[in-house]
Parts: structure tokens; sequence; C-alpha cells
């Protein structure tokens, strides 16, 4: 393979990264205006979606690990911000959530981790966001989470948002 070729591949990897970076840093400079949990930004919103995933609904590493049941908001309905996120662990008998394991992931063509943004709405009981801003569109989650005896679970759920009119004045 041509050497120019990889480090022309590897320099743009290297600018959607730092692309990437900067989205993120601006979206945590921007959490909680307003008193809404700033979970995606328009820029992010705007990126390339990813390729269709094999992941289903949900995943289990070997033995189940915690159960994640998504609560709010709804799948299949259109959504105005704000939009209250309820997802709840249920962990299998004989073992605890572990909540280092916790990945929350926005998918795109190149994943944004937003774990950091949801932390401290995350208990050993789930997530719980009164009140969380997403631009119009779909928007694809992915939540991981594992427990005491190793096991992982991986479920997706897509959230689904219209113009309404509490988002005047906000994007």
């Amino acid at each position: 393979m041509n050497r120019h070729l990889v480090k022309s591949g590897s320099t743009v990897a290297a600018a959607l990264l730092l692309a990437s970076l900067a989205v993120t840093a601006q979206a945590i400079s921007q959490s909680d205006s307003g008193g809404w949990l700033q979970l995606i930004t328009p820029q992010e919103a705007n990126m390339r979606d990813a390729a269709v995933r094999l992941l289903s609904n949900e995943r289990r590493s070997g033995e189940p690990g915690p159960d994640i049941e998504v609560i709010s908001p709804e799948p299949d309905h259109n959504h105005t911000v704000p939009v209250p996120i309820k997802i709840i662990f249920r962990p299998r008998e004989g073992t605890v959530v572990d909540l280092s394991t916790l990945s929350v992931v926005y998918v795109k063509w190149i994943d944004i981790d937003i774990t950091d943004r949801l932390r401290k709405y995350v208990t050993e009981t789930g997530i719980d966001v009164p009140e969380a801003a997403l631009p119009p569109g779909r928007h694809t989650i992915q939540i991981s989470i594992g427990d005491s005896a190793g096991h992982t679970t991986e479920k997706q759920f897509t959230v689904r948002l219209r113009e309404g009119p509490e988002r005047l004045g906000r994007w």
C-alpha cells in the first residue's frame, strides 16, 4: 500500500477525532443551560449517521447482565423538548449493578460517548433525567452496563423529537 495513502487516512482520522472532541467540549460547556441537560448538541445531531449495526434491541454477554428498561422516552412516539429520560437497571439475583462499567453512547458514524454528561443523574437503580434537550430528529442511544459477576448488557433505543413551542429560542 502506498505510504502517502496511509498517512492521508490517518490525517483524516485525526481530524475527525479532533472535530468530535471539540463538539463534545462544546456540549459539556453548554450542559444544564436553562435547567435542561444538553444531552445532544445540534452539531452532534448533524454528524453522519452510523452504518446499520447488528445489535438488535438488547445484547448480553454469555450469562445475563442487568436488565435495562427504558421507561421514557417511549419508543415510537414523537417527543418535544424537554424530554424526560428514565431508564431502570435491574441486577440479576446475587449480583449488584457495577456503575464503573456504565457506557452511554450517541450512535453516529463516530460514536460520541455521553456517559459523563449523565453521571449526576445515574444511580445503581438507573438513569433519571427530568428534562433533557436534544435537537429535532432521530437520535439512537446505546447503553451498556455490567454487574458484580462481570456480565454485561447492551441496549439501544431511539428518541424522535419534533419542533414544538417549548423549543423557541433554545437552538
